[in-house]
């Protein structure tokens, strides 16, 4: 079992954080090794860390539900 903590910023628009007021939030996964190997993998491919993949799922999942992102 992986287990990581990411600090993100609680925005509309993670990638657009510069411009407004910045609050920190504390995000836990756990994550089986399998998965974490095929994230970073994907993260690779795509040229970002893994830290940014995983902020760009989640702003993508947020946005998918009709959230702001």
């Amino acid at each position: 079992m992986v287990v990581y903590t990411f600090v993100t910023y609680n925005t509309k628009n993670l990638y657009m954080m510069a411009a407004e007021e910045q609050k920190k939030i504390t995000v836990n996964f756990q994550m089986d090794s399998d998965l974490h190997e095929k994230l970073k993998a994907i993260a690779k491919k795509k040229g970002i860390s893994f830290a940014g993949y995983i902020r760009m799922i989640c702003s993508e999942a947020v946005a998918s539900e009709g959230g702001n992102r």
